[in-house]
Order: C-alpha cells, then structure tokens, then sequence
C-alpha cells in the first residue's frame, strides 16, 4: 500500500472514532495533520479548530492551525 492509501485509511479510522466520540480531541487533531500532509489545507483548518473548541489551550493544535494560517495567507 502507498502513502496516500495509508493516509486515506488513516483518515477514515479517525472518522470512525469521530463517529462514536465528536469531542475527541486527539481524533481531530490527527486528521487535521493527516489533511495537511495531503495538502488539503481548508479541511486539515476545520479539523484543527474543531480541536480547539474541545480544548482551547491544546499546544499542538494552536500550532498546526497557525502553521496552516501561514500557508493558506501566502
């Protein structure tokens, strides 16, 4: 399997564990990275702001965002 089907397959498990927990912090945050990684910049934002209404002072999320921010404003 490639990177991008492993990507892919990461991205739905977490959609599964989105499914039974929405305010799953950790599940949010990795897809977010995982979107990212794929250059889907908009989804991977969404992903990382719904992190951070969970949890509002997670450090990696608030870099991730701002990472993403940076990019999508050059």
């Amino acid at each position: 399997m490639n990177k991008l089907g492993k990507f892919e397959d990461a991205i739905e498990c977490f959609d599964e564990v989105i499914k039974l927990n929405p305010k799953n912090k950790n599940a949010w945050n990795n897809k977010g990275a995982i979107l990212y990684e794929l250059g889907d910049l908009k989804r991977a934002l969404e992903c990382f702001e719904r992190t951070l209404k969970i949890d509002p002072i997670l450090e990696e999320a608030q870099f991730n965002k701002e990472k993403v921010e940076n990019e999508l404003n050059e």
